[in-house]
């Protein structure tokens, strides 16, 4: 085997193990979090229900957000500002609208 070969295949391997870990990562904090997610608490905290959370965005955007929110894996989410979180468009769109 030459060096080409040889380099290619360890970086094909790094992949792999990089995606395994990731993979394993994510399916541990789905499958083990027992506390509620901080994008409801973020939803309270400006004085919106999930309720009507659901009515001024949608079923589907809302539980887009919720699946977003529970494989993100940030630990200050519960904190302002949210520029950190993934949701933040929704959360400010709903922040505007009129409750």
């Amino acid at each position: 085997m030459d060096t080409a070969t040889a380099l290619l295949s360890i970086a094909f391997v790094a992949v792999i193990a990089f995606l395994a870990w990731s993979l394993g990562g994510t399916w541990r904090r789905v499958r083990h979090a027992r506390a509620p997610l901080p994008f409801f608490a973020m939803l309270a905290r400006q004085g919106v229900t999930p309720e009507a959370a659901e009515r001024q965005a949608g079923i589907r955007v809302l539980a887009r957000a919720v699946r977003t929110c529970s494989v993100c894996g940030r630990s200050a989410c519960t904190e302002r500002p949210l520029e950190a979180c993934p949701n933040v468009s929704l959360l400010e769109r709903l922040e505007r609208t009129p409750k």
